[in-house]
């Protein structure tokens, strides 16, 4: 395959990933609560792609809310040492202050999972793997 063939294969998948991303129509809008860590921790997701996180913080004995966006697509995940690729894709994104969380998402059930593929201490555990059920409230 020569380098015009490869660049224009590059080309048509990043538009039929934008395309997908862009139509489909995410089942997680609306409120969602932690079902395994914290029952006092929220995650909202609204269709203007607003995201809001709110957590009980066990030490200050006060809530926390972080406000930010949400975002579908497919991102490639590196291992930080060695710059090669993961093997896995993140296709939620969500950005809050300084901090991303690079997620893979299911359902299972009424179970909203999300895993994430970045490790690391982020604002208010936002980044945490997660089953998180719909909010009673």
């Amino acid at each position: 395959m020569n380098k015009l063939n490869k660049l224009l294969l590059v080309i048509t998948v990043l538009v039929m990933t934008m395309n997908l991303a862009a139509a489909e129509k995410p089942k997680f809008i609306g409120l969602w609560e932690d079902k395994t860590n914290n029952p006092e921790t929220y995650f909202l997701f609204e269709k203007n792609k607003d995201f809001r996180y709110r957590t009980y913080n066990q030490w200050s004995k006060k809530f926390e809310q972080y406000d930010g966006v949400w975002e579908l697509g497919l991102w490639e995940t590196y291992d930080k040492k060695t710059g090669k690729k993961n093997g896995e894709a993140c296709t939620l994104t969500i950005y809050v202050g300084n901090d991303d969380c690079c997620y893979t998402y299911k359902f299972i059930g009424k179970n909203f999972i999300l895993k994430n593929l970045v490790p690391g201490n982020r604002t208010g555990g936002i980044c945490s793997n997660r089953v998180l059920v719909p909010s009673k409230e």
